[in-house]
């Protein structure tokens, strides 16, 4: 599929860790690609937030699935991240 060339930025809420987003697949579920790679785990709630592209998709908080060393699929909590409209 195609990305979105969203970035923004990545945090885990329940355990400490941050990456950078590169970009959003258009995909369902839709892949994130964080330059650097990343340390999310399957299962990992994470909330993405300060995105510029694909707000309505991912400025909330999403659950990781099927990681990679530079990807992972993200499925919607239904929260919306605090700082929503905030932008890089």
């Amino acid at each position: 599929g195609e990305t979105s060339g969203a970035t923004g930025i990545i945090e885990g809420t329940t355990t400490e860790g941050s990456a950078t987003i590169t970009g959003v697949s258009q995909a369902s579920p839709a892949v994130v690609t964080c330059s650097g790679g990343h340390n999310f785990t399957d299962g990992q709630v994470v909330t993405i937030a300060s995105v510029v592209g694909m707000a309505n998709t991912i400025n909330s908080v999403q659950i990781v699935k099927n990681p990679t060393a530079t990807t992972f699929e993200i499925f919607d909590t239904g929260s919306k991240a605090a700082n929503e409209s905030a932008s890089v």
